[in-house]
């Protein structure tokens, strides 16, 4: 699933603008981030704390570089102050970051087909939730 989004490559440059090609770079940026819905579920219902850091922080860094291309994009074509950032180190940034996002699925899926440490919801019989037969361990504690 990895896709380029290097903002100088986005097919004829000599008649794309500086905000066409950051632009064609942030939508194709916006595809390749994230994990697919199977991989979304696990996360939120039973990967491991290491797994669940990592994803958070990629999550973050994520966020933050999307406010930045659609900060530098919007002055490219709208004007006003300059971000002080520019198109090729954003490019740069959404590169790694996807090469990040197409590490941290395929550690999802792993983790996922990993038979040692099932990620399991437990429902009893009648599909309902009853907190009164939830037990949490903590250390030698029981509560």
């Amino acid at each position: 699933m990895s896709a380029s989004v290097d903002a100088t490559n986005a097919g004829n440059t000599s008649e794309l603008s500086d905000a066409d090609r950051l632009g064609g770079a942030l939508e194709r940026f916006q595809r390749v981030i994230g994990l697919t819905p199977e991989q979304q579920a696990f996360m939120e219902s039973g990967a491991e704390p290491r797994l669940s850091i990592s994803f958070g922080r990629l999550h973050r860094a994520t966020n933050i570089l999307l406010v930045q291309v659609r900060s530098h994009h919007h002055f490219l074509v709208n004007g006003g102050i300059h971000p002080g950032t520019n198109p090729g180190q954003l490019a740069a940034e959404m590169e790694g970051q996807t090469r990040e996002w197409e590490r941290m699925r395929e550690e999802v899926e792993a983790a996922m087909n990993n038979p040692q440490q099932p990620s399991v919801i437990v429902i009893n019989p009648s599909e309902t939730f009853d907190p009164r037969n939830i037990s949490r361990r903590i250390g030698n504690q029981t509560f």
